[in-house]
């Protein structure tokens, strides 16, 4: 993968505060010809955008006039769509008007775009699969939301499915499976990264309540494969499917993984984990299970993915750093 070749780009991130969007804007800095973030303003203190040969946009996304963001695309030629409202217990009379407020958002983007050689890769999810009983879920396999974060997903897939087919627009989702690293942002938000979040709680209290038996299976990329995954498909030519899964070929039950994750925890610091069972679900589908296959488009890529147990180990001796 030669990032090189954006140099001549003009690149937006729309979202570039959260995990994914601050490994994206680090590893595209100084990279491309003029690189813009758009982030909450809320996240002005973070020091991890300090530096950086970048625009810096403190703007919400979904709060932008359609005019707004026509001036914000005028002469980006690719946009990583990344933001995304991390809600899934909202009141049923706030449920609509969430739902229409994400959807008019990316269709404004979208319909921006069309007609231009405009570039869009929109991060979605996994969990949109839901309960599915197919013993392994592929990019063809059918969806089951299971609560509205998972509907705002899908449909927004759908939006994407509908323009690159409708309108020929140079445009992909892909689904991300679980995803964990270093998150300068864990002590400053409600953390949704579950294996982040465990990792904390292991460090503060020591004692980590897992659902049920924890029988049920996950998959588990780094934030630095699903960026190199991003990166690679801004650079490609055309995209001939409108979504993808990016996932690892290590699916695992995750009382397995909380464990390799408490053993890589007590090795490098020398204390002990409990890992107690047991507890029970606060949001649907917490205990969902299914084997996920990467899209064969990305093979090449996933292949060379970080081990679990690998980055884990990495994942533990980062955040040790953070707390010198």
């Amino acid at each position: 993968m030669n990032i090189n070749s954006l140099s001549n780009k003009n690149v937006l991130i729309i979202g570039a505060s959260g995990q994914l969007g601050s490994e994206l804007s680090n590893k595209l800095n100084n990279k491309t010809k003029q690189l813009t973030l758009l982030r909450q303003k809320h996240w002005v203190q973070n020091k991890s955008f300090f530096g950086y040969q970048a625009t810096l946009l403190e703007r919400d996304i979904y709060s932008l006039s359609q005019a707004e963001i026509k001036d914000l695309l005028f002469e980006q030629d690719i946009i990583f769509f990344l933001a995304t409202v991390n809600k899934v217990s909202i009141p049923k009379t706030q449920r609509h008007s969430f739902l229409i407020k994400q959807l008019s958002t990316l269709n404004n983007v979208l319909q921006t775009a069309c007609g231009t050689n405009k570039k869009i890769i929109f991060t979605s999810s996994c969990t949109l699969y839901g309960d599915s009983k197919e013993s392994l879920i592929s990019d063809s396999s059918r969806e089951y939301p299971m609560n509205l974060y998972d509907l705002v997903k899908l449909s927004s897939d759908n939006l994407i499915s509908y323009y690159k087919r409708v309108f020929d627009l140079n445009c992909v989702s892909v689904r991300l499976a679980n995803i964990y690293g270093v998150d300068s942002h864990l002590t400053r938000i409600k953390n949704r990264r579950v294996i982040n979040f465990f990792l904390e709680q292991m460090f503060l209290e020591k004692t980590i309540n897992v659902i049920g038996d924890g029988k049920f299976y996950r998959n588990y990329i780094s934030t630095s494969d699903a960026v190199d995954t991003l990166i690679y498909l801004s650079m490609a030519p055309s995209m001939s499917k409108d979504k993808l899964i990016c996932a690892s070929k290590e699916n695992i039950y995750f009382i397995d993984a909380i464990k390799l994750l408490g053993n890589q925890f007590s090795k490098l610091t020398n204390k002990k984990v409990s890992i107690k069972l047991g507890r029970k679900e606060v949001f649907g589908g917490e205990s969902r299970s299914f084997k996920l296959i990467p899209s064969g488009e990305l093979d090449h890529l996933v292949s060379k993915f970080i081990l679990l147990e690998d980055g884990f180990s990495a994942l533990v001796s980062d955040y040790i750093k953070t707390l010198d």
